[in-house]
């Protein structure tokens, strides 16, 4: 486990504390984050195929990611060529062991559908295409530049559920077959509020 946004008193109090967690010896170990990260917080983790995990951080601009070494506990770094921060942005692990995310665009100054796949064999993102429907919360009065879940389904689809905090909140679904985005389901509104799933 890495960072976390609420740690220590009020909100806003970003980590970049970690700790592994080895299931034989029923311990945890310490884990010190990137050398140079100023923050970790709510970004996003994932494990790859072959078993590394990789950690990204929130708020450093340009984008940070690196690999853990669980043996050693070090870290290498990863994921170049990447659009935006990853803070508020979902990850999901594709069959073909790409990870996909959807572009939160903070820090930017700007607002879009932009999506990016990374690929563990060159340690790179390149762009995925344009969502089908407005997912990040970029675009509101007080936007909070949050997404919604990202996630992978056994059909080999992947559904975006939409952060937006204001209006209709819809669905992008990701066919990993022809690597195209088309327009999922509208989230219904609870109450005659829109239901967000942002965060």
């Amino acid at each position: 486990i890495e960072g976390g946004e609420y740690n220590g008193s009020g909100c806003g109090a970003r980590t970049t504390k970690g700790a592994i967690y080895d299931p034989v010896a029923n311990s945890w170990t310490s884990v010190n984050p990137p050398s140079g990260w100023g923050t970790i917080s709510d970004a996003g983790g994932i494990v790859l195929p072959n078993g590394a995990y990789m950690q990204t951080s929130c708020c450093d601009n340009p984008a940070h990611a690196a690999l853990l070494n669980s043996s050693t506990l070090t870290w290498t770094s990863t994921g170049s060529g990447k659009f935006d921060p990853y803070d508020e942005e979902a990850m999901a692990l594709l069959p073909n062991g790409k990870v996909l995310t959807v572009d939160a665009y903070t820090q930017t100054g700007t607002c879009g559908r932009g999506s990016e796949i990374y690929d563990p064999s060159t340690g790179a993102w390149t762009g995925a295409g344009n969502v089908s429907n407005q997912q990040a919360d970029c675009n509101s009065n007080f936007p909070s530049f949050e997404v919604g879940p990202l996630v992978m389904r056994p059909d080999g689809t992947v559904v975006s559920f939409s952060g937006l905090t204001t209006g209709t909140t819809g669905t992008s679904i990701y066919n990993t077959a022809g690597n195209t985005w088309s327009a999922g389901t509208n989230i219904p509104s609870v109450g005659g509020v829109p239901y967000t799933l942002a965060d």
